[in-house]
């Protein structure tokens, strides 16, 4: 298992794709070809989008790998691109499965405040103003706990379950950044960037802290914002 952080703004996403080399999957099991000599299947926790970033994503991988499993990290990081690198590895069960043996995942989205800038605003969503923090708190309090999320799934995403558990939905600034926490057994596709992007919305005044709990009901998806930008996303943490 490996825990890896990854800079998403010029990667096509974590899963493999046939028209592009430039995704997180496709990289690492590439090197990992060249490194042990076999095909390696890397399995990830979590699915992110093109341009969303990572601090704490998980894969896994079987493989005959005849180094210690702690010069694992020092040997992929000089392969890697240095957009992607390699913070910790272990060895698991053979039944561990980076995605389904997850019970948690902590997603956290950036917005910036502050006067132009090319740094903050490569990894933030860069707002004119900032939010109305009773209103979003209002409107986040309708989040925690089960609900149907289809109306904040994207469209024409069709999820097996799209009952999920928000066991966190906070939100908090520190100079010129604000930033939403969301911890949920599982999200639907661009569940997190939706979400973010009707509680904008409801923080800037173009709706009230209501309209969380119509969506949920409702599962009209023309209620929700537009949908946040990639470049603010970081899976954060996955908890087992």
């Amino acid at each position: 298992m490996l825990i890896l952080a990854y800079d998403g703004t010029s990667l096509a996403g974590f899963q493999k794709q046939k028209n592009t080399h430039r995704t997180i999957q496709g990289i690492l099991e590439e090197k990992l070809h060249k490194i042990v000599k076999e095909p390696v299947k890397v399995v990830g926790a979590g699915r992110t989008d093109a341009g969303v970033h990572a601090l704490g994503q998980v894969v896994n991988f079987s493989a005959k790998w005849r180094a210690p499993v702690e010069k694992i990290p020092e040997i992929l990081n000089n392969t890697l691109p240095p957009e992607i690198r390699v913070i910790s590895a272990q060895i698991v069960p053979e039944n561990f499965h980076a995605r389904f043996s997850a019970q948690k995942k902590q997603y956290n989205y950036y917005l910036y405040f502050g006067p132009p800038s090319p740094f903050y605003e490569r990894y933030a969503w860069a707002l004119p103003q900032r939010l109305n923090r009773e209103k979003v708190k209002k409107a986040l309090e309708y989040l925690s706990g089960t609900h149907d999320f289809s109306g904040f799934g994207a469209v024409g995403s069709s999820a097996k379950n799209p009952v999920k558990t928000m066991y966190q939905a906070t939100y908090q600034e520190d100079g010129v950044l604000g930033w939403f926490t969301f911890v949920a057994n599982s999200f639907l596709y661009k569940m997190a960037r939706r979400i973010t992007g009707t509680l904008v919305e409801i923080g800037l005044e173009k709706g009230e802290p209501e309209r969380i709990k119509e969506i949920l009901v409702t599962k009209n998806r023309n209620l929700t914002g537009k949908t946040a930008p990639a470049r603010g996303l970081f899976l954060m943490k996955v908890f087992y």
